[in-house]
């Protein structure tokens, strides 16, 4: 699974949405495991993004991060060039996740979407 699709915030609204479903307890801990997998990924994609912004940010004099009036961490244009770069390779490593099978979800309706959002951790 790419890094990509575990950052992706509609992943987390379904997977909000499933953790509210009654299933069995063999299925409930397969999806506790991968949301778990899913929740360190994302810590990981967020300490990375940050190390990027320090790397690359613009800064005060103090060292600090500049940070304009919508609260966003200023990068210069050539710096934002390669933090772009940078960030856009992280998002296309692949990281492994428990996967649910199929046939444990076989009772949950889903729609396409979902189903879209969701395939990169139900085994088929």
């Amino acid at each position: 699974m790419k890094l990509a699709n575990i950052v992706d915030p509609r992943l987390f609204k379904v997977l909000q949405e499933l953790m509210a479903i009654k299933v069995p307890l063999a299925t409930a801990i397969k999806i506790r495991a991968t949301i778990a997998d899913i929740d360190k990924n994302s810590v990981l994609y967020n300490t990375l993004r940050k190390e990027l912004l320090v790397q690359h940010g613009d800064k005060n004099e103090d060292g600090s991060l500049v940070i304009d009036e919508a609260g966003n961490f200023k990068v210069g244009k050539d710096a934002m060039k390669l933090f772009t770069k940078e960030i856009g390779e992280l998002l296309q490593k692949d990281v492994v996740i428990a996967k649910i099978p199929a046939s444990e979800l076989q009772n949950l309706s889903l729609s396409v979407e979902e189903l879209m959002l969701l395939q990169d951790i139900i085994e088929l």
